[in-house]
């Protein structure tokens, strides 16, 4: 009996020997956590990188983490004895993603799973990638690529998808009006600008034909955000103003602007006058009218001056509007000296108005000459006695020119003083001086 019983434990402790198991747990990343997972106690940490671990009767659960890894959890049962090595890898990758904007859509790679208000914990798989976007109204879209493969970067452990760029949606009337940022064009009609975190950005809303709109928009602390969506629309015209010829002078509203061209600006629901005249050339003056019942304005307007035929048609001269003072030949009588001023005087003249040879006064009337464009020039010569001993005459040539065309010549006020004579009397004064003396 006591040989049997020796027998028996010595099987038994044979046995047991025999069902021991050691598995050697090695992870990667070598710095990994290793947990036990105790369903009473839960989670405790057992090592870090490597552990040996002896296998009792019980299955035990060994869970490997690290942070910016999806842990890896696996179940232990004893079967067999020995010692076995076990590698458990850490292979595919957490990202624990935010927003700063509260309300922010969060996509992954396309879908909607939620709002920027709490933490999301990003999968990628190994060999793969994911791309994650956060996107609000008023706010240039973020979004980033997070790669968990070989000649990749690694993927952060954490990361905040920061919407700071501002995005202004623009809007311009009419079609075809363009849309530029500090002076370099986005495109046409309808387009997002985007003002980067803590710049001013100048937007420009042009059209050939219109005047320019400018907003600067900021996104700068303690300044007004700029707005989600803007609308504008171009009503002001500019209206280039050509001219022949080039340097002919340009009024606007009766005020000099230019001598060689100009851009006219005429607001809307505005008309303006512009007056287009170079010496020798006929006075041309034509409104413009930025209104809806008066069509549309021109992009470009060629305005031709015709040439003056009253300029053609005299002289420059200083005879002109100016007392002269004649002297009579001492040899000559009073008598005859009249007589003489008479006939030179009517012989370019047909009435005299008055004629006094007792006061030495005499006025011819208006001599009329119309041209084709409107334009009137009236002339009259004057006559005084101005000394009688030695006899002197003192005659002026009374040169004047309609300010406005077609006009009566008993309309004084619609005439002004002309610096210039018709060709017919430009000898006028010469001939009185050589005849007289």
């Amino acid at each position: 009996m006591r040989n049997l019983f020796f027998v028996i434990l010595f099987i038994a402790v044979f046995l047991n020997s025999y069902g021991q198991k050691t598995v050697n747990i090695e992870t990667t990343p070598g710095d990994a956590k290793i947990l036990m997972d105790n369903s009473s106690t839960g989670l405790s940490e057992i090592g870090i990188g490597t552990v040996q671990l002896k296998l009792g009767k019980d299955p035990v659960t060994v869970v490997v983490e690290k942070e910016g890894y999806e842990p890896v959890k696996k179940t232990f049962i004893r079967t067999g004895g020995g010692d076995v090595t076990e590698k458990m890898i850490l292979r595919n990758r957490i990202v624990k993603v935010t927003s700063n904007i509260y309300d922010a859509e969060i996509f992954q790679d396309g879908i909607l799973i939620g709002k920027g208000a709490r933490e999301y914990e990003i999968l990628i798989k190994e060999n793969s990638n994911v791309t994650l976007s956060a996107k609000s109204p008023g706010f240039l879209t973020k979004t980033v690529v997070y790669y968990n493969m070989p000649g990749r970067p690694e993927p952060p452990v954490s990361d905040a998808l920061l919407l700071q760029d501002r995005v202004v949606n623009i809007t311009a009337h009419p079609a075809g009006t363009s849309i530029s940022a500090d002076g370099v064009l986005v495109g046409e009609d309808a387009r997002p600008v985007t003002i980067p975190h803590g710049s001013c950005v100048t937007v420009t809303i042009s059209k050939e034909g219109y005047a320019n709109i400018e907003k600067s928009y900021c996104n700068k602390e303690n300044m007004t955000a700029p707005p989600v969506n803007e609308v504008f629309v171009l009503k002001d015209r500019v209206v280039q103003i050509n001219t022949s010829p080039e340097n002919a002078q340009i009024k606007v509203d009766g005020k000099v602007v230019s001598n060689n061209g100009f851009k006219l600006l005429v607001l809307e629901d505005q008309c303006v006058e512009v007056e287009v005249s170079k010496e020798s050339f006929d006075t041309q003056r034509k409104n413009y009218c930025n209104t809806t019942n008066m069509g549309n304005l021109p992009i470009t307007d060629h305005i031709n001056l015709v040439e003056d035929e009253a300029w053609t048609s005299s002289i420059q001269s200083d005879q002109a509007n100016v007392n002269f003072s004649i002297s009579v030949n001492p040899a000559m009588d009073e008598e005859t000296a009249w007589k003489t001023l008479s006939q030179i005087i009517l012989d370019k003249f047909d009435i005299l108005e008055i004629t006094d040879r007792a006061t030495g006064y005499m006025r011819t009337a208006w001599h009329i000459k119309p041209f084709s464009n409107g334009t009137i020039v009236r002339t009259r010569v004057i006559v005084k006695q101005g000394n009688i001993e030695p006899l002197k005459y003192v005659v002026k040539v009374v040169s004047e020119i309609s300010i406005v065309k077609n006009v009566s010549v008993r309309e004084d006020e619609n005439f002004r003083e002309w610096d210039r004579l018709l060709k017919t009397y430009k000898d006028l004064i010469s001939e009185m001086q050589a005849r007289l003396q």
